[in-house]
């Protein structure tokens, strides 16, 4: 499913007709019908089985109607969510003008890498989805986005707070000294191999001679990761012959000695063991940090504050619901959202 598909919400498919329809549930006046909570649920068994789920599939897989329904409660949780969201929008007096959904549809357009208009059109085409419900869906998340920032700007993280995050959290913020490098692994046979075959000596001699041009590419200046990638039989060849980033004190105390004089972006001398050719490239060394106040108090702050606004946000969405007329239609699905909603909120303290 497109990026585009997969953010968007119940109204866009194409074939939207205005038609008496039934209805699971009234919000202060505003409806969530039948058929926008199937779309809602075609969409997150999209997400959840990581693959696009079609209208027809959904209503004829009885597996998928079974997750579709266990899925059901947090489904029709965030449409009424939505919904009072953006009629809390419109007590704020907040707009979502069309040069503000055309700004949403264009970095779609990018994400997606959709160079024009017509590419455009087509991929909506494609994806059963009409431009004039995508507007409307945009419109809908731009208004909700704005109730969100308007909480979240009251939210600040106080000297005290942070203090008490950190002293909460003290071991998180410590961190032990680290090294990343690059190596390029050249195997040779084993003394015993040489005993006991002729023919090993040769496999050394086509090492050594690996090895060589290996390091003669190097020399050249050709990027270290790329000749890595052709010449190392380590593990790490899949990854330009990267290591780490790890502690210095768990990796060989060979590769310890060669990578300690070094300058990031330095490369050591041909490193000899029973085992291997090697040739080590220091790519970044950390220093082990304490973890005290002073130095975290940034992210300390920035965790207390992302805390504080999931808070906000549920304790503003709470009062909204306590606050709404909801008139359901379905009995079943209501004493199943209440559940939900009671264990989110729960959670949430």
């Amino acid at each position: 499913m497109c990026a585009i598909a997969s953010v968007l919400w119940a109204g866009v498919r194409a074939g939207e007709a205005q038609v008496v329809e039934a209805i699971v549930v009234k919000v202060n006046g505003d409806v969530l019908t039948k058929t926008e909570l199937d779309e809602r649920q075609i969409v997150t068994l999209s997400r959840h089985l990581g693959r696009p789920v079609s209208a027809a599939e959904f209503h004829r897989d009885a597996s998928l109607q079974q997750l579709a329904g266990e899925l059901a409660p947090q489904i029709v949780a965030d449409a009424i969510d939505e919904l009072l969201m953006v009629q809390r929008a419109g007590d704020l007096g907040f707009e979502a003008t069309d040069a503000d959904v055309d700004r949403v549809l264009a970095r779609m357009r990018e994400e997606n890498g959709i160079a024009d208009d017509a590419a455009f059109t087509a991929l909506l085409a494609r994806e059963g989805i009409q431009p004039a419900a995508l507007r409307r869906s945009v419109q809908r998340q731009v208004l909700i986005e704005r109730v969100r920032q308007e909480i979240f700007r009251r939210v600040d993280a106080t000297e005290d707070e942070s203090l008490s995050f950190y002293m909460a959290h003290a071991a998180e913020f410590a961190a032990p000294s680290t090294i990343t490098f690059r190596e390029i692994v050249v195997t040779l046979p084993s003394d015993a191999e040489l005993r006991a075959a002729p023919v090993a000596q040769r496999r050394w001699d086509t090492a050594v001679m690996k090895f060589v041009a290996a390091q003669d590419r190097v020399r050249r200046g050709e990027d270290f990761g790329d000749v890595a990638r052709t010449y190392s039989d380590a593990p790490s060849r899949g990854a330009a012959g990267v290591v780490g980033p790890v502690d210095p004190g768990t990796v060989p105390a060979f590769v310890q000695a060669a990578l300690r004089d070094l300058a990031p972006g330095q490369v050591s001398p041909p490193v000899r063991t029973a085992d291997a050719y090697r040739l080590l490239k220091l790519e970044a060394r950390t220093a082990a940090r304490g973890g005290s106040f002073q130095d975290a108090r940034d992210e300390i702050a920035g965790r207390v504050v992302a805390i504080k606004r999931e808070r906000a946000l549920a304790d503003q969405l709470k009062r909204l619901r306590a606050a709404a007329i909801i008139d359901w239609r379905t009995d079943g699905l209501k004493a199943s959202y209440e559940r939900y909603v009671g264990h989110r909120l729960r959670g949430s303290r």
